[in-house]
This record gives structure tokens, C-alpha cells and sequence, in this order.
């Protein structure tokens, strides 16, 4: 193709080739950066750039190529401006101030006089998209400060989703330290190389923050060794280099790679000098973890960067790391009280969210009953539609950092964390559309002056009860349908794993759902706001996925007020495979379908059978794949399991492979807890042959990393083995046989079925199970019928034309 050969050109051919400015509108996005950075670096070390030039190719770029222009062209430009005067950058805000993300100044406000600098800010006093600022070696002085401060307060939308502010090489003082106060969005600071003019006035302004980085700046040399610090990732950001990869990101700053340094902050915060050794030491587990970094660049240049503890991803920000999501606003619960979340994989706490209580839970239905009634079950479903795809896109644009946040708290591999994002985001997509579709009926009428319809409307307020093993797409599987019938939610998310779930209101709140819309009740009292969500009068459906023992309880306390109930329960999944079964293809199914998320999903294959025929082989061929899988902490990308998600599960896990030994099953690979590992609820891929059918493995929903193979002879067999469960959610099967092939879908009895597949949920289909397993379905176009009434309407009395006169 020809651009590509393009960006290999010299830049004196690319210069000449773009000699024309207008050729820039035709260059596809993927390209345009690389053109335009080489068509800069030529023309401005030839001089033959003028400024008249410059705003043509300012304004080009910004209508043709916008959201690249407002992340990485502008510090593209950035680099170039020794050329250019103070009155390029006017033309520059007016051109893309609407729009524009990032700033960053080198040098510049300094060139300015007064005059200047007051007809800068009336336009940077408009950029209501700023989210980050960079001042690098810039005087900042009063004049700045105050005129700085001024455009703030009297530019109501002036900096209002400022997030991260660079300061490096410059003059602060105590009303520098009282503007940066007053940003209140402000969740990222970096100071690198500043000069005080007044210390102690500034660190009072700054209360605790400064005195932070100084307790750590002033010790950091002597406590860190400089071999240790090489082995950690840096971040790019805070190299003074000139590297612009961290300036380039689409939106707020990356901060995945700083939970270590904010745990080390917060510990900091609370020290004494004397005792920074030992909080050093505590912490060098956590930063020697993959994911935690310090900029050995901090050692020479003598720079620190703070960031605050609920940065540590940019989703990670004050609104939910502390706080749930109620009525579109964050809140504290109404007592105060909180409760701890850990990570599984060391055992560390992540964070601390409000322990919800009945008197929360009113507050939630209350605001999510004033959403349906006159927010959101009025809009159309084009206009739900417009909505819930903008949520779908957030949720895919920023599907890594909610991957990360999943596998902090639940544990499971990032990978595996970025498939359940993209999985979940795939039920609001197709309900989006869906939401369109909400068709009603005519029917057909034995009296001749009447008229019958059908219409379907949204139920009104539905309760949800998630579980820990799918945290986000459990909560979107039943959100897309809910919301695009025009139902209201209030979520009540798993205890181990309420991250997700805020992580996605805050996205849901930048799509632009009405407050109260969606309502989130992070609790310990699961019983407690369980029953209440039950028996609530203004709650018109609940949805649960969790054990069939809690389903059940449910259920009954849904029948006071006789509500609509979907309940997504148990499994006990048989996986079969048959003498005429590719064993190689049987393998691969059944690892997939066993060791995902470590075991713990409902629709897992719990008693693998295995026809006499091919059992050695099968047995042989499973244990070489399970013994290659990697367990470790979920962040390692070469990790296949991560840990169970907590102690109780753990133990709980050991005791089904004590009872199996006890009752002579065969442990042909694993057996016990992952060495090494004593922090996190590692348990080793373990494959258990030659199970009896009275063994825990066999008669109870495992959850967890054991595969139980059970030896069969016959057809008959087996499905008897496999229906003889009180559970029916899903079941797998091998075979090439097309008329067994027939006959086993058939007699199954599961309300799922995969036939040579070991993975078969997606949105085009209807989840769900029967028996004891819950009913109702989630996904495909059956889904929506759980969350819509039927209303019959019989108009009569109309009057048949009169033909007496014809």
C-alpha cells in the first residue's frame, strides 16, 4: 500500500510530498501521526514552516482527524514550537479548546507578558476537556497564580475535569499551593525539580500531601538499592528525555503501573523517619510485584511523583475507591461504616467500600423508582439505544484497566479478565439494539367491533444478586435487557468483588444514564439487604446467580410480594466423551471448560466421564495439559489459574481432595496447594482419576481446580450418571457419532448443551437452566421477555360503516 511506503520515505521527500497542506484530510488516522511528525521535524529544521502554515494544518487536522489531533498531535506540535510565536498557540486554543484533553507547556508562559498571558486564559478559561495540564520549567509565579486562579473561578466549566496536573522545574509558592487546592477534581500530582519560594507556608496550604513527599523524597536514596529499582518497570512519563508515550494516551493518565508506590505512599504518610526502614521493607514484596514501578530516574534528578491511593488505575479515582453509587452520586453508607477488600493472590487489601444496610437499600429503590417512573422508562428505545452504546464503547475502550481491577480483587489471569469485559460488554451491545425492538402485537378479533393489542412494557424496578466469579459480566448479562426495556436496577455485587461493579457505574455515568438509573449496595449484610431487596414493594423483579441452597431463600421471600424472579443457580456440569470422540479435541474442550477462572464457573465441567474405549489415553493426554498450566498471581501474563477467591473456598477445595484420597480415587497430578505461594489461595491444577460416584467430587458442584474423571462403559451409563444430579445447567458431550450425537442432546437434561464444544456461552443464546439449576434466560432475543409485562388492550364500541345508503 502506498502510505505505508510513505512513512518509510525521507522526511525531505515527506515534506515535499505534503507540500500541499489539504493532502493531510485524506491520510487514514493509523498513518496521519507518523506523517505529520516527520513533515514537522523537516520543515522546521529547514525553517520553511510558517505560522500562517501551521494553523492551516492546525485546522485541517482538527476536522478531519479530531480526536487524534487532541492527544497526540498536540504534543507532536508541542515538540516544534521553538519556532513558532505566542500567537500560534491562540490560534492553536481557538482551534481545538473544545476539545482538547491534554496540554503541555515547555517554556511557553514565561515568553508571555502580562498583556498575553490575560488573553491566554480567556481561552484556556473555556477548555472544559482538559484532563491533564503539563508546566514544564515554567516560572509560574503570582501573575500566573492569580490569573490561573481567576479563570478558574470565574470560568464555571474552566479545568472542571482536570485530572492530573505535571509540574517540573518550576517556581511554586503558598498561592501556588492554595490554586492547586482548589482543583477539586485533581487526582494525580506530579512536582518534579520545584523550587519554594516559601516552604513552610506551602506545606501548611498543602496540609499532609507535601509533607508526604518530602519524608520519602529526602530518605529515597539511601533506603532503595539502585540494582533493585532497575529490575522494576518504569514509567516512561517522568523520564525528562523527551519521550512522549505517555503523553499519547487517549484519555486520563495511566497509573496501572503505581500500585505499589501508592500503597508505599500511604504508608509513608503515617511514619516517622525512623521507622521508613522498616515500612521499606514491607513494602518491597508488593513493588517487586510485575505491576508496581519506580522511575529509577528519581534517584539522579531528585523528582517524586505522588499519587494518591485511589489512582491505581485511572478508573481507580476518589469517586468509588471508597464509596458506592447511589442516585448517580457517590456516597458513604448512612452510618459510615466500611468494609475491607483483598486480593486473593497475596492477601493484600485493595481497598475499603461502605457497608451498606437496609436504610442504604431504601435509598437506592427510592432513587431507582423515581429513574424508571420519570427518567428512563419514558425515553424511547432509540434513545435508550443511543445510551447503552456509548456505555458499550466505554466499557471496550477501557477494557484493560477494568481487566485489572478484576484480577485484583477476584484474581483470575488479566487475560482471561479482558475476555469476561468484552463478553459482558456483548450483552449491552446486543440489548442496545434490542431496545428497538420491543415489538407489540395486533391480534386478530371474533366480535367485529373490536380492536386487541398486545403491548410490552418494562416491569419497573429490578434487584439483582451477583456473584464473585463473573463480577462484571454477570452484572451487564442482566443490565442489557433490564435497561433496554426501560427498567431501573439496584445491584447488589459479591463482597470480594464490588470494584467491578463501581468501576462500571462510573463509566455508566460518563454514558449519560439518568441518576438513579443504576444503584449499587456494597454490603457484608448479603442476608440482611437480600431479604429487604426480596420483600420490597417497589422492586418488580429480582434476578439472583449464585448457589441453588441461597436460590431457594430467594425465591420464597419473593412470594410475599409475588414477584417476577429469574434465578441462575447451581450446575453439576457431566462433560462426556465417547469411544468415537477426537481425544485430542475432547482434551482441549475439557480444559477449557475446567480450568477457566480456575474452576469457579457454574457452567464448569464438574464430573468428567470418560468411555472405557479411550480412558488411558484421555487420562494420559488430560494430565500433560494440566500439568503445563502456570498458576500464579492473575497480573503475570504468563499465568493460566489464579487463586481461589478466598480461605473459605480454599479449604472448602482441599477437603473434596482429602475425602477422594480417603476413598482411594487415584491423584494423578496436583493434590494440594501451590508451594510457594503462602500468602494467596493457590491451589494446584489437579486431576483426580478413577472417582467413585459417593465422592464429594462427584455428587457436589466442585468450584475449583479439580478435574473428577469417572471410567463408563456404556451410553446408558452415562446419561445416567449425568442425569442423576438434582441440578441441570449445562452438559457437554464428544462423539462423531451423528445419530448418539442426536440421541445424547436429547436425553440430557440440562438446559445447555455443547456437542464437541467446551465453551458454548454467548449473547446470541439463551443461558439458563432447568431443575434445580433456576429458570428464566439471559442473552439472545429471548432475554428481554423477563424484564417486560404484557398488557392485553380490548378497544370496543366501534361503529362499522354504514352501506344502508350505498
Amino acid at each position: 500500500m502506498i502510505i505505508p511506503t510513505l512513512v518509510q520515505l525521507s522526511s525531505r521527500v515527506l515534506g515535499k510530498y505534503f507540500l500541499s497542506i489539504e493532502s493531510f484530510r485524506y491520510i487514514p488516522d493509523e498513518f496521519v501521526e507518523n506523517i505529520f511528525d516527520s513533515y514537522l521535524k523537516m520543515n522546521s529544521s529547514l525553517s520553511i514552516i510558517s505560522q500562517e502554515d501551521m494553523i492551516r494544518i492546525v485546522k485541517v487536522l482538527t476536522d478531519y482527524h479530531g480526536d487524534l489531533f487532541c492527544t497526540s498531535f498536540s504534543y507532536i506540535i508541542a515538540n516544534h514550537l521553538n519556532i513558532l510565536t505566542s500567537n500560534f498557540y491562540f490560534h492553536l486554543f481557538k482551534c481545538v479548546h473544545r476539545n482538547l484533553v491534554q496540554l503541555d507547556f515547555s517554556h511557553a508562559l514565561e515568553k508571555y507578558t502580562l498583556e498575553e498571558k490575560e488573553q491566554f486564559l480567556n481561552i484556556f478559561g473555556q477548555m472544559e476537556t482538559i484532563e491533564y495540564l503539563r508546566l514544564t520549567y515554567n516560572r509560574l509565579d503570582d501573575d500566573d497564580i492569580r490569573l490561573l486562579t481567576a479563570s478558574h473561578r470565574i470560568q464555571s466549566k474552566a479545568l472542571c475535569n482536570l485530572h492530573s496536573l505535571h509540574l517540573q522545574g518550576n517556581h511554586l509558592t503558598s498561592r501556588s499551593a492554595r490554586f492547586l487546592k482548589s482543583l477539586t477534581t485533581l487526582d494525580t500530582l506530579y512536582i518534579s525539580l520545584a523550587s519554594l519560594h516559601d516552604k513552610s507556608e506551602f506545606v501548611r496550604e498543602f496540609d499532609n500531601l507535601y509533607e508526604c513527599i518530602c519524608s520519602v523524597q529526602n530518605s529515597w536514596e539511601e533506603i532503595i538499592n539502585r540494582g533493585w529499582i532497575g529490575k522494576i518497570p518504569q514509567l516512561q512519563s517522568s523520564n525528562a528525555s523527551g519521550d512522549n508515550s505517555f503523553y499519547r494516551k487517549r484519555r486520563r493518565v495511566d497509573n496501572d503501573d503505581s500500585i505499589a508506590l501508592i500503597k508505599l505512599v500511604r504508608h509513608c504518610s503515617t511514619c516517622q523517619p525512623n521507622s521508613l526502614k522498616k515500612t521499606m521493607k514491607k513494602t518491597e514484596k508488593i513493588i517487586s510485584n510485575p505491576i508496581g514501578f519506580i522511575d529509577s530516574n528519581m534517584l539522579s534528578s531528585k523528582s517524586f511523583s505522588l499519587v494518591r491511593l485511589n489512582q491505581s488505575t485511572h478508573l481507580f479515582r476518589r469517586s468509588f475507591f471508597n464509596q458506592t453509587y447511589i442516585n448517580g452520586q457517590w456516597v458513604s453508607s448512612q452510618t459510615g461504616e466500611t468494609f475491607k477488600v483483598y486480593n486473593p493472590a497475596n492477601g493484600e487489601e485493595v481497598g475499603s467500600v461502605p457497608n451498606c444496610n437496609t436504610q442504604d437499600a431504601e435509598k437506592a429503590i427510592q432513587a431507582a423508582y423515581d429513574a424508571f417512573q420519570n427518567k428512563w422508562s419514558t425515553k424511547t428505545g432509540k434513545e435508550r439505544s443511543v445510551i447503552m452504546r456509548k456505555f458499550n464503547d466505554l466499557i471496550l475502550k477501557n477494557k484493560d484497566h477494568l481487566a485489572k481491577i478484576l484480577t485484583t480483587e477476584m484474581g483470575k489471569p488479566v487475560k482471561e479478565a479482558a475476555g469476561e469485559i468484552v463478553y459482558g460488554a456483548s450483552y449491552i451491545e446486543w440489548f442496545a439494539e434490542e431496545a428497538k425492538r420491543i415489538h407489540g402485537d395486533v391480534l386478530p378479533v371474533g366480535i367485529a367491533n373490536r380492536r386487541s393489542f398486545v403491548l410490552r412494557q418494562p416491569i419497573g424496578v429490578c434487584g439483582f444478586i451477583t456473584p464473585w466469579n463473573f463480577p462484571s459480566s454477570m452484572i451487564l448479562r442482566k443490565a442489557g435487557p433490564a435497561l433496554a426495556a426501560g427498567c431501573t436496577i439496584v445491584v447488589k455485587p459479591a463482597e470480594d468483588t464490588p470494584y467491578s461493579c463501581l468501576a462500571l457505574c462510573d463509566l455508566a455515568k460518563e454514558a449519560g444514564f439518568p441518576d438513579g438509573t443504576l444503584n449499587v449496595l456494597t454490603s457484608t449484610r448479603s442476608a440482611e439487604i437480600g431479604k429487604f431487596l426480596c420483600e420490597h414493594p417497589l422492586i418488580s423483579k429480582m434476578s439472583f446467580t449464585g448457589s441453588t441452597e441461597v436460590g431457594k431463600k430467594i425465591m420464597a421471600m419473593c412470594a410475599s410480594t409475588v414477584k417476577k424472579i429469574s434465578l441462575e443457580l447451581g450446575g453439576n456440569a457431566p462433560f462426556i466423551v465417547f469411544n468415537s470422540a477426537d481425544v485430542k479435541q475432547a482434551v482441549q474442550g475439557a480444559m477449557a471448560s475446567k480450568f477457566r477462572a480456575s474452576g469457579q464457573t457454574c457452567v464448569c465441567a464438574n464430573r468428567i466421564l470418560v468411555q472405557d474405549g479411550i480412558y488411558d489415553e484421555f487420562v494420559a493426554e488430560f494430565t500433560k495439559k494440566a500439568k503445563a498450566q502456570i498458576v500464579g498471581d492473575g497480573q503475570d501474563e504468563r499465568t493460566h489459574l489464579g487463586p481461589v477467591i478466598n480461605k473459605d473456598q480454599y479449604e472448602r477445595i482441599i477437603d473434596f481432595i482429602d475425602d477422594a484420597k480417603k476413598q482411594g480415587a487415584r491423584i494423578v497430578t496436583g493434590g494440594n496447594e501451590k508451594k510457594g505461594k503462602e500468602s494467596g489461595f493457590f491451589i494446584q491444577p489437579t486431576v483426580v482419576a478413577d472417582v467413585k460416584l459417593s465422592m464429594l467430587v462427584a455428587k457436589e458442584e466442585i468450584f475449583g481446580p479439580i478435574a473428577a474423571l469417572i471410567k463408563f462403559k456404556t451410553e446408558d451409563e452415562a446419561i445416567k450418571i449425568a442425569n442423576s444430579v438434582d441440578v441441570g445447567l449445562a452438559g457437554y458431550f464428544y462423539s462423531q457419532d451423528l445419530s448418539q450425537i442426536w440421541r445424547v442432546a436429547e436425553r440430557l437434561q440440562t438446559g445447555m448443551v455443547g456437542i464437541n464444544e467446551g465453551l458454548i456461552s454467548s449473547v446470541e443464546a439463551p443461558f439458563g437452566g432447568i431443575k434445580q439449576s433456576g429458570f428464566g434466560r439471559e442473552g439472545s432475543k429471548y432475554g428481554i421477555d423477563d424484564y417486560v409485562n404484557m398488557k392485553y388492550l380490548c378497544m370496543g364500541g366501534l361503529k362499522d360503516v354504514d352501506r344502508s345508503s350505498q
